[in-house]
Parts: structure tokens; sequence; C-alpha cells
């Protein structure tokens, strides 16, 4: 089984003081084509969010939309995907609800690299396109730790981040391109 982590970023139609919680369920259906498996569906994301003192109840579908090649599966009816957990992060300054989507992906050919990187793969016409590599920072991640895995200044690192602190599942930009 491979794993894919996928980042959505989310713009608040409601201005928020905090997340109190969120709530993912997804849809997946498949389809065969000339030449690999389609994966599509939606996430409905409910979304209870906190505006003075009060409750807000909001709640997003976001389109998914993942094909696999027949040379990257294992049968040629072998793909199976399931979202398994999401964790968030809120930007209360610009009002966006950063999402990571961990689904458990079946069915693919195991390849010896893997990756901790994502980027914003999923189908939605409505949003800008994320173009920002991120990565979930580990218990004793630094600056200077994460720079040196990818390769990047550190600098550079603390600068496209705003040298925010770095705590445990911290989405940290790693490209800003």
């Amino acid at each position: 089984m491979k794993s894919m982590d996928v980042v959505k970023a989310i713009e608040l139609s409601n201005k928020c003081d905090s997340i109190e919680n969120i709530e993912c369920v997804s849809k997946i259906d498949y389809e065969a084509t000339s030449n690999g498996i389609k994966a599509f569906g939606k996430i409905e994301v409910s979304i209870s969010a906190i505006k003075e003192e009060q409750i807000i109840n909001d709640t997003e579908n976001i389109d998914l939309d993942i094909f696999a090649p027949f040379e990257k599966l294992i049968e040629d009816t072998s793909l199976s995907v399931n979202l398994n957990s999401h964790v968030y992060e809120f930007d209360k300054e610009l009002n966006v609800l950063n999402i990571v989507f961990k689904f458990d992906i079946d069915g693919l050919i195991e390849e010896d690299e893997q990756t901790d990187v994502f980027e914003d793969l999923l189908d939605d016409s409505n949003s800008m396109m994320i173009t920002k590599k991120y990565i979930l920072s580990g218990y004793n991640d630094t600056y200077e730790s994460i720079a040196n895995k990818y390769d990047i200044s550190e600098a550079y690192l603390r600068q496209i981040n705003d040298d925010k602190k770095l705590e445990h599942k911290a989405l940290v930009i790693i490209s800003n391109t």
C-alpha cells in the first residue's frame, strides 16, 4: 500500500477567529479508460468555526480526480483510493484553512523512492492553483534539518515560512514556485 498526502487551501466565506473542528468524508468512484484507471469523486469537508464566540457551520465540497496508468498498476483493475485521515492548520490572518488529506492507495506497483512532498492534486476549478510544495514537520524538525534534507537554504526556508515556530505536524513550505 502506498500513501499520498494532498494539500488543499480553502478560503472561508465567513471571517473566523478559530476552527473548532473539521470532518472529511470522501465518495470515490472508479472508471477504466483506455490507458489506466481514474478515481474521481468528492471530499465533503464539514467545518465548525468560531466567530465572536459563536459557532458557524459550513460545508465545502472538493472535487477529486486521480489517474493511474496501467503501467503503474499491479493489475489492470486493482486501484483503490481511501481517505485515511486529515490534519489542518488555520491561517487566521488570511482566513484560509490548509488541510492535508492522507490517502491510502492500494494496487500501485511499489517503487523504491519514497517522498513526503506533496502538491495540490485536487481538481477544483473554483480555486487558485497552489504552486507551493509543503511537508509536515516531524517532532524534532528544525529549519536547519529541513533545509539540509531538501537541499535549500535555511534563510530562504525561514523567509517563505515567516519564521513561524515549528511544531509537530506543522505545514512547512519548502518551495514557493
